[in-house]
This record gives structure tokens, sequence and C-alpha cells, in this order.
């Protein structure tokens, strides 16, 4: 917001009124949203200052009695009085009065003033507007009078009130009809004017750099700000994540154990039921199922399931009997299909690989239980078990050491 009265000032400085008087009008209007500071009454002092110089009078004159009404909540609610401040706002409210012609209440507003406050630029102003007041009631010699005190007081000091001074004293030189002290204080007003207009341009230029050099290194401090915000917000995403991640990695072992207990106890009520039907007295059993047996046997003894070209009539051939035949033992003693029936075998044969040896590669254990490659292996073994065959083989070695 400071920036705005910055530039106000800058084109105040240049003559370049109107832009200065937008630039105040709307650094006052972003203020206005805030608590009332310092800075913020010194721009309504320095944007009324401008609507007097520029003779704006009745727009001068309503920015006046907003800037006093704030002024008088300012010092109410922080409980103090400021005289300097109200002497102030007298002068500009006596500029004002002056220029509209109220001569009396000028002069009443800038008696009151310097009774508040006699400092020195307070009575450098009230002597320049008792000149002005002077020169309009034609009391030429009492305006030089003035105007000299003014100088008296800015002893050292060049300025634009110079300028002033040296304007008004040709003026009046003007209204009292001497030609030869008007042209020369009016060379000596321009020629200070153009000197104090470029020297005003640079110091102003200097200002400007400053408050953008400030207004950058606040803007980058708040972008660090953000940028740690970030990295602390991203730290915590990332732990958040890694507690995510390992209880969902505890979860999977637990899941995993879980499935390879239940593949273990699946393969042991597969062996002992192979076993009940070695050892049961074969009057005891049907055809179908000494059938089966026959079977069972020829499949651990010769394996014939890791054949890739084995088929329902090659197998019956083997044992003896016909298709139909085969199809029904292997259906009454597992309730499988043929097919179902050897996928399992060779899916029992897989895990018997896994458990006993830990060299074997994937790839070779997908090759002699013949499921052809990896990728069909992974995905029956998977299907069937919950589990894949990385994960059983590893916790088979760890459950077996």
């Amino acid at each position: 917001m400071t920036s705005w009265f910055v530039m106000a000032r800058t084109f105040n400085s240049q003559r370049r009124y109107a832009e200065a008087e937008t630039y105040f009008e709307e650094g006052l209007k972003a203020y206005s949203k805030e608590k009332t500071t310092p800075a913020y009454l010194d721009g309504w002092n320095n944007y009324c200052a401008l609507l007097v110089d520029t003779r704006q009078w009745e727009k001068a004159l309503s920015a006046i009695g907003q800037f006093d009404e704030i002024t008088c909540k300012f010092l109410k609610d922080i409980g103090r009085s400021y005289p300097y401040l109200e002497a102030v706002i007298l002068r500009l409210y006596a500029h004002t009065y002056t220029g509209t012609n109220q001569l009396e209440k000028a002069k009443a507003a800038l008696d009151n003033a310097d009774l508040l406050s006699n400092d020195l630029i307070g009575l450098t102003n009230s002597n320049s507007i008792r000149a002005e007041i002077a020169v309009k009631q034609g009391k030429y010699s009492e305006a030089l009078s003035y105007l000299t005190k003014v100088k008296e007081l800015r002893s050292g000091k060049t300025d634009y009130i110079d300028v002033t001074i040296l304007q008004t004293k040709a003026s009046i030189w003007a209204k009292i009809e001497k030609a030869e002290n008007t042209l020369l204080w009016s060379e000596k007003a321009f020629k200070l004017a153009d000197s104090l207009s470029q020297n005003e341009f640079n110091r102003q230029l200097d200002e400007l750099r400053t408050v953008y050099e400030v207004d950058v290194l606040t803007e980058e401090k708040d972008k660090i700000h953000l940028r740690w915000i970030a990295a602390t917000l991203l730290s915590l995403l990332l732990m958040a994540l890694l507690v995510v991640i390992i209880l969902y990695s505890r979860r999977m072992k637990q899941k995993n154990q879980a499935l390879y207990l239940q593949i273990q106890e699946l393969t042991r009520k597969e062996k002992t039921i192979e076993k009940c039907l070695f050892t049961s007295p074969e009057e005891s059993l049907s055809k179908e199922m000494l059938l089966f047996r026959r079977l069972s046997q020829l499949m651990q003894t010769d394996k014939p399931f890791t054949d890739s070209q084995l088929t329902r009539k090659k197998l019956a051939d083997t044992i003896g009997t016909n298709e139909t035949y085969l199809a029904e033992a292997i259906k009454q003693s597992t309730g499988h299909t043929f097919t179902s029936y050897i996928s399992n075998l060779r899916l029992l044969y897989a895990v018997e690989l896994l458990t006993k040896n830990k060299e074997i590669t994937l790839d070779a254990v997908a090759i002699d239980s013949e499921h052809g490659s990896y990728s069909p292996f992974y995905r029956s073994f998977t299907k069937k078990y919950g589990i894949t065959p990385s994960e059983y083989r590893k916790l088979s070695h760890v459950t077996t050491h």
C-alpha cells in the first residue's frame, strides 16, 4: 500500500497531478480497509495538499473534512491529543478558505493553527497563506512582508515553496504595474522550478528503487516461507505414506503367512487322502476308486502330468482303461474334471519344487511343472493359492530355517 503513496508523490513532484491524485485515492482506498496508521494519515495530508495546490476547492474541502474526522477518531482511540496534526488540518482549511475568498474564516483558522503549533514548517505555511490573503485584499506591502518572513523562516532551504514565493512576488509586482520586477521574479521562479524538478525526479527515482527492492525482498521472503511450508507438508505426506507402506507391508506379510499355512494344510490333506487310498483294502474300494489308486501311483512314480502332450486318451491307454471310465474315476475320487485334475497336480508339483529347491528359478519351475512359461504359471498359482510364487518360496524358506 505504501507504494501507492510513493508513486503519487513521484507524479506530484513532476506536476502530473491527475496521475498523482489517482494514486493517492487508490492508496487511501486500500488503507481504509486496515487499521488507521500514521502512514494513512500522512497519505490524507498529502492528498488534501494536492487538491489545494491544484485549486480543486470543493473537492479539497470535502477531503479535508474526511481527514479531520479520521484524525479525531484516531486521536480519541489512542487517548491523546496531537496539536501539530490539528494545526496541519487547520492550515489546509485556511488555504481552502483563501481560495474560495472566505478570508476571515481563513485568518481565524490560521490564528488557531499558530496557537496549536508554532513549528518552523507550520509558521512558514501560515505566512505564505497570509501573504496570499493580503494579495487578495490588495495589501501588497503586507504581502511582501509575509513573504520575507517565509524566506527568513526557510533559511538554508530550497524547494518548491521558494518557487511559490518567487511566483507570488512576480504576481504582486504585476498588480502594482512594475514590469521590470515582474519579469525578474518570474524568470527566477522559472529557473528554480526547472532545477528542482530534475532534482526531485532523481530523488523520487531513488525512493522508488528502494521501495521496489524492499518489495522484491519481501516477495522473496514470502516465497521462502511458502517453500518451507511446502517442504514441511511434503515431509509430513512422505512420513504418512511411509507409515501406510509399513502397515500395508505388515498386513500383506501376515496375509501371505496365513495363505502359506493354508497351502501347507491343503497339501497335507491331499497326501493324507492318498495315503488312506493306498492303505485301504481293495475289497473296501469301488472299481472307480481302485482305478484312481492305480492312477495316483502312476502320477507319483512317472509324473505323466509333466508331459506337454498328455491327453485323456493317452493316460487312459497307459493305465489300461477307456476315457469315460477314467474321467468317472477322477470325478468320484476328487471332484475334478480331467483338465482340472491335471492342473492341480502340476500346481502341487510346483509347490514341491518351490519348497525343496531354493536355487531353482521361477521360470524353471514353470517349465518343469508344465506351465509353459512364467506368465501362465504366475496366473494359475496366484488364482488358486492367493499368493505369488515368489512370495510362497520366500516364506517356505523362512519357515524351514
